[in-house]
């Protein structure tokens, strides 16, 4: 799906396009040209974090799994600066990476109990969302129409766009979700019925 949607996505740092890194099994990468760097995929989800919140945890395996694949000598660069990258960042941490293990962990245990078949029930706050229906009322028709595109930044498991968007988003339209929690956004995933 990522190969469908790589026009939309940009890189963090320079704003520049992306294009596909292929791999020789599994999902593939990402690449700048005009930064040289490279950019894993986990489960068809692009990491596109900032030099300044690159984690060597996340993305170092995911990076080198993809240097086999490297076909061109451009691309083998791209993959060994970001392998350089990351390892120089291998003991640096940000708030970013903390706010993500807390999340993770927490998206993590919610994942286990629903592909175990043990759907938990929702926390507390996201059920009053079908309160907040007086926020999309006032949304013209136009809003949730074919082929619109709907951005969630800082998803999380995506009960916003669950439980309070998708009743009115046409079949269409693509969701986007942004999480700094990769686990929040597989969680998201799996939870959530929309198509796209």
């Amino acid at each position: 799906m990522i190969d469908r949607h790589v026009h939309l996505l940009a890189c963090p740092d320079c704003r520049g396009e992306l294009r596909l890194l292929p791999s020789v099994e599994g999902d593939p990468g990402l690449v700048c040209d005009a930064c040289g760097l490279a950019f894993p995929v986990e489960s068809d989800i692009p990491i596109l974090l900032p030099r300044s919140a690159r984690s060597a945890r996340l993305e170092l395996p995911l990076m080198e799994a993809l240097a086999p694949a490297a076909q061109s000598e451009e691309d083998r660069r791209a993959i060994a600066a970001t392998i350089e990258l990351l390892k120089a960042r291998a003991s640096e941490t940000s708030w970013e990476w903390e706010d993500e293990a807390f999340w993770g962990e927490t998206y993590r245990r919610q994942m286990e109990r629903f592909e175990a078949g043990q759907v938990p029930p929702l926390p507390r706050w996201p059920v009053r969302l079908w309160q907040r229906e007086f926020l999309v009322a006032p949304l013209s028709p136009e809003t949730w129409g074919p082929d619109k595109v709907f951005l969630d930044v800082g998803c999380g498991a995506g009960h916003n766009f669950r439980l309070l968007l998708a009743p009115h988003v046409h079949e269409s339209a693509l969701y986007i979700a942004a999480d700094v929690s990769l686990d929040g956004l597989k969680l998201n995933r799996l939870r959530n019925p929309h198509e796209h």
